[in-house]
């Protein structure tokens, strides 16, 4: 099965919140829950690493500010 990174899109919600619930079940912030994403300001950004049939593999979320990353999800 072919993976794409591309940027998040408001249709990825519910597989971001699925991936998202799924990669934090087994760490200590697994009732860190969300019921929609956050939003993520410019110049931050948010890509995503989707399947063939677009659901969501991989995500990761980047708040930039001034000279400073910081990697939220």
């Amino acid at each position: 099965m072919n993976h794409v990174i591309r940027e998040y899109r408001p249709a990825d919600e519910i597989s971001w919140l699925r991936c998202r619930v799924l990669s934090f079940l087994s760490t200590p912030y697994f009732d860190d829950v969300l019921t929609t994403k956050p939003q993520v300001r410019a110049p931050g950004f948010s890509p995503v690493v989707a399947t063939e049939l677009g659901a969501i593999a991989g995500i990761v979320d980047v708040g930039v500010d001034d000279e400073l990353a910081t990697i939220d999800t």
